[in-house]
């Protein structure tokens, strides 16, 4: 039976894998340059991609002055390894920042009642915090250089659309995205799914790979998705090799 489902598949150009493709795989393989960590936490995004072998340049933006301050203590022996203590936005501006108990649950968004109900205790506020923004494409000339090929991880608890709309001339020459998206928002005013993908979409990005990130035990429902996104028309600025 196995082999008649290879058989199928072949004849349509298809292959069984054993190994699904997650996306520090794709860094590796396809030889990203530069990863740009977007809401970075404590560097865990960086450890991930080191211990699956990249051995290219991160940098890493992260707005929360004491999560800020761990990542850079995580990153300071890796001289490939920059952080910058920053958030991105849709422009140059400052904003508030709702610091959770849980650090990686902060966000400028208020929280809705799915997150509540779901990491109560990990989602409470424990102060808030007032932070620069500043837009991906004031930001991408000072620390991509030229020839190189770009990865944008995006995660920001919500605020994902706002960090895309301040990229858009950078967007040209970034090969690949990866973005924590919800099935159902959990953060006030957070784009949709539907809305991330048409907005990638009209930036020349396809949806590649979807790996499952976050369920409610209680309700066996899956709350979160890591979506990554490929462009095949990359534009000077990076090697699209």
């Amino acid at each position: 039976m196995k082999d008649l489902a290879k058989r199928t598949l072949r004849h349509f150009g298809l292959e069984l894998i054993r190994k699904r493709p997650h996306a520090e795989d794709l860094v590796i393989d396809h030889r990203v340059d530069v990863v740009l960590d977007v809401g970075a936490n404590d560097g865990l995004y960086g450890r991930y991609l080191r211990a699956a072998g990249y051995g290219g340049r991160i940098v890493s933006f992260e707005p929360v002055r004491s999560t800020f301050d761990a990542l850079h203590n995580q990153a300071a022996s890796d001289p490939q390894w920059e952080t910058v203590n920053l958030g991105l936005g849709r422009e140059d501006t400052v904003a508030t920042i709702n610091v959770a108990r849980r650090s990686v649950f902060s966000s400028i968004l208020q929280p809705l009642a799915t997150l509540k109900e779901f990491a109560s205790d990990d989602v409470a506020s424990v102060g808030e915090e007032r932070l620069s923004l500043k837009t991906l494409d004031s930001q991408f000339p000072l620390f991509v250089r030229t020839g190189e090929r770009v990865f944008l991880k995006i995660d920001t608890q919500g605020y994902e659309r706002e960090v895309i709309l301040g990229g858009q001339a950078s967007l040209t020459m970034i090969w690949g995205i990866q973005l924590e998206l919800s099935l159902k928002p959990l953060y006030q005013g957070e784009a949709s799914i539907a809305e991330m993908v048409a907005l990638l979409e009209r930036n020349g990005f396809h949806l590649a790979l979807i790996d499952p990130v976050t369920f409610d035990q209680r309700s066996g429902v899956l709350l979160q998705i890591d979506c990554v996104f490929l462009r095949d028309d990359v534009k000077a600025g990076s090697n699209g090799t």
